[in-house]
């Protein structure tokens, strides 16, 4: 697993596809999970508020990193211990969530949930697990009650980390009791999934930790929107054709993020502006971000 992680790093390193930056982006502040006791209590929860939620993208409880780990590593020993001919086992990541999670104004290929697959499916390969990635995205849906009480009808029997990402539905400000429910339905599920929410640090992650018996990690959406605002703003440089790398060119201008801005036409995915009264011309010099076509989630 060590040797698979440090490739991994190697391969993105190589891709060359952030140059420069690629450091800031995948530091270990960011990429390591911040792991805290499994009882959240005083002092402990006011140190992760305080001083690790803004730092780290992912937190866990120290139970849910090690439950994560075994289960791959019980992939791994199916894989060493299968009979010849017989098919490799499969490691099924699912994703669950709203338009963002589908990728809508992107490819499907372009989804993160396809390029998760793409990046990672060699190095799970080379553990003798075939990864399999499966996108179940939906616009304008709640986690719950439909998608919560007929889970296995949706996602299926087979499931090693399902996914939550209905944060732009379902705000941090609102009542827990959907992310409840759907946490609670998915910890009787047969496979008994780790749960990986795509939320900001707060009521409703703590609540999962109350929950004995299911494994869960949060991918901390404040920590992303620190990392993203880090980017260069191609609307301060000069010629970012040529100075930016691909994988940030045109990410970031001003405090947008690219595809955050609503396009003129009906697909969402041709030009954005500013305003819907101002011209090509003008909205070139205004913004150099909404005439080009966005081919990442908002």
């Amino acid at each position: 697993l060590v040797k698979e992680r440090i490739r991994l790093g190697q391969q993105l390193t190589t891709m060359n596809e952030y140059g420069t930056y690629y450091n800031q982006i995948f530091s270990d502040i960011n990429t390591k999970a911040f792991s805290f006791p499994a009882v959240l209590k005083g002092r402990i929860k006011q140190s992760i508020q305080r001083q690790k939620k803004q730092n780290h993208l992912f937190l866990s409880s120290i139970r849910s990193m090690k439950r994560l780990t075994r289960r791959i590593l019980i992939k791994h020993l199916e894989a060493v211990l299968r009979e010849e001919n017989s098919p490799p086992p499969v490691f099924t990541w699912m994703t669950a969530g709203d338009s963002s999670a589908a990728g809508h104004g992107n490819l499907y290929s372009q989804s993160y949930t396809a390029v998760l697959q793409q990046t990672v499916q060699a190095h799970f390969e080379a553990l003798g697990i075939h990864f399999e990635a499966k996108n179940y995205g939906m616009g304008n849906y709640n986690s719950a009650p439909e998608l919560a009480l007929c889970m296995n009808e949706i996602f299926g029997d087979d499931i090693d980390v399902l996914m939550w990402d209905f944060a732009s539905l379902q705000p941090s400000s609102e009542p827990v009791h959907k992310s409840v429910l759907w946490a609670h339905r998915a910890g009787i599920h047969p496979t008994r999934p780790i749960l990986l929410f795509y939320d900001s640090f707060g009521e409703r992650f703590l609540k999962l930790q109350e929950f004995d018996g299911i494994g869960s990690v949060l991918m901390n959406a404040d920590a992303l929107q620190s990392i993203r605002q880090s980017m260069p703003d191609s609307n301060t440089v000069a010629d970012p054709m040529h100075d930016l790398p691909e994988a940030i060119r045109y990410y970031r201008c001003g405090q947008s993020i690219e595809g955050g801005i609503r396009c003129d036409d009906s697909m969402r995915n041709f030009v954005c502006y500013a305003d819907e009264h101002i011209s090509e011309d003008e909205a070139l010099d205004d913004n150099l971000c909404r005439i080009q076509k966005f081919d990442t989630n908002p």
